[in-house]
């Protein structure tokens, strides 16, 4: 459940936020166009135009002429932590919480991309390799593991000229054994590995099978990143980076299908924005405590952002916003305010809500400025 900081804003309580400078994100099914419209309107009218970024999971084509349609990469950039804990994103949420069945591999998914993670981020930052959800999904397979833990190789296929790079990532220069040992056990530790060969080349296959469970886990998500949602998760920049929606109070729409796909579809796409959010936060605070320690302490104060932000999560449920609470509660902290927007009642469910009064502008609570 998303716990609601304000009440459930109206179109016009939106526009309102704008009009006042704040940031503003908004996820929510297309079939509230009219809304969007209305956004986009109330931007141009307070000449913030510049400040408007469309995530469009809808359509690989801007509506209107003039709007254009933006790429998110949330693996283009942070350490391996942060892009541990995205990758994290990608698993699929349990229904088994027993000690055995799908919980167990899905903490074998887990501990695997936790393993995957240093070594991408290496890659990206010392060798320029183009980090994002297609070569996330070329990295996982069995032949790429296999290759990558023990040949220290490394291939992907470059998204512009379509060929096949290889990069080394052993030698004096490489990776290094800390980052590569824990990829080999993922393997190493699988019943019926014979370690005279090859994970890819075993005469068992209990471990290409066991891979495969894992990867059941994720592949679902990578896919949609890769496939519907591919004109959105593609290249390295992207033109939607995180901490610069935030510290600058960007206005960003998210625009995801209402009827075309199941819920489950869209989860992996809002569960990566919300895993975004959520390292984002922790980058600000974690710079606020290195400013403590070098201060000593004297004068100082929690970093907040300079504008308040709205984050209206329309499209959600249970599993897509799972561990919303522990994002709610870092983010109140820098001066991010969350509610549950407005799922499920369209457009005119908006304004219905607007003329009964059960709806409040956010800054009617937060003062209109951040805490």
């Amino acid at each position: 459940m998303i716990p609601h900081d304000n009440a459930a804003p109206s179109v016009a309580d939106l526009c309102r936020t704008i009009g006042d400078g704040g940031g503003l994100i908004v996820v929510d099914h297309m079939d509230a166009q009219d809304g969007f419209n209305e956004l986009l309107a109330a931007a141009r009218r307070s000449g913030r135009a510049e400040d408007v970024r469309v995530l469009d999971a809808a359509r690989t084509a801007p509506v209107h002429p003039g709007t254009t349609l933006n790429t998110f990469n949330p693996f283009a950039r942070g350490t391996a932590n942060e892009l541990r804990e995205l990758l994290g994103c990608l698993v699929e949420p349990s229904t088994n919480a027993g000690p055995g069945g799908e919980e167990v591999f899905r903490q074998r998914a887990l501990q695997f991309l936790g393993a995957l993670a240093p070594v991408l981020a290496w890659l990206r930052d010392t060798r320029a390799v183009p980090l994002d959800a297609a070569v996330v999904g070329q990295a996982t397979g069995l032949q790429a593991v296999a290759e990558l833990a023990f040949e220290g190789v490394f291939k992907y296929r470059d998204p512009d000229t379509g060929d096949v790079v290889e990069v080394r990532v052993d030698g004096p220069d490489g990776a290094g054994e800390a980052r590569l040992m824990p990829l080999r056990s993922h393997f190493t530790e699988t019943s019926g590995y014979d370690p005279s060969e090859r994970p890819d080349r075993q005469r068992s296959s209990e471990p290409s099978r066991q891979h495969a469970y894992t990867r059941f886990f994720f592949s679902p998500a990578l896919s949609q990143l890769t496939g519907p949602f591919g004109h959105i998760f593609k290249g390295s920049p992207s033109d939607v980076d995180m901490e610069d929606v935030l510290t600058s109070a960007r206005i960003l729409i998210i625009r995801v299908p209402s009827l075309e796909m199941p819920q489950q579809a869209i989860a992996p796409l809002i569960r990566l924005v919300l895993g975004s959010l959520r390292v984002t936060v922790s980058r600000l605070l974690a710079g606020s405590l290195e400013t403590l320690y070098s201060s000593g302490g004297e004068g100082f104060r929690l970093a907040k952002l300079r504008r308040p932000v709205q984050v209206v999560l329309g499209a959600s449920d249970a599993q897509a916003v799972a561990g919303i609470e522990r994002l709610a509660a870092m983010g109140r902290s820098v001066g991010i305010r969350f509610c549950s927007g407005f799922a499920g009642r369209g457009h005119a469910g908006i304004h219905a809500g607007a003329r009964s009064g059960s709806v409040a502008h956010p800054s009617a609570t937060s003062g209109g400025t951040a805490p």
